[in-house]
């Protein structure tokens, strides 16, 4: 059996849209932790953060992705979900939840 934490932001953000640009800017009690911008740069991008900030596992998240982009495969966004998720943990802006999860029964062949 396999656990995959909930990922959450570490910081509550808002996104805004100025012109065709969508950037997320961190605000609340948190936003000291974080004094940037973060451009969310197509639909993908600004999806996945918007589900980050209710809190989602990473299996999840590849579901919810292939859910939303229909035409897409496992394939195509597993790399782009792990890619996303990289440069959230590069700034140091993921959190894991390890009270709630995604558990998958990993021991079936």
């Amino acid at each position: 059996m396999t656990f995959y934490p909930r990922l959450v932001l570490r910081c509550e953000f808002e996104v805004v849209e100025i012109g065709d640009e969508v950037t997320a800017v961190s605000v609340g009690d948190e936003s000291s932790a974080y004094h940037g911008v973060i451009k969310l740069n197509n639909d993908p991008a600004r999806f996945m953060f918007e589900k980050l900030q209710e809190g989602i596992s990473m299996p999840e998240l590849v579901l919810a992705c292939m859910d939303r982009y229909k035409d897409s495969t496992v394939e195509e966004i597993g790399p782009n979900v792990l890619a996303f998720l990289d440069k959230l943990k590069e700034q140091d802006l993921l959190a894991a939840d390890m009270t709630k999860g995604f558990r998958v029964d990993d021991t079936k062949q």
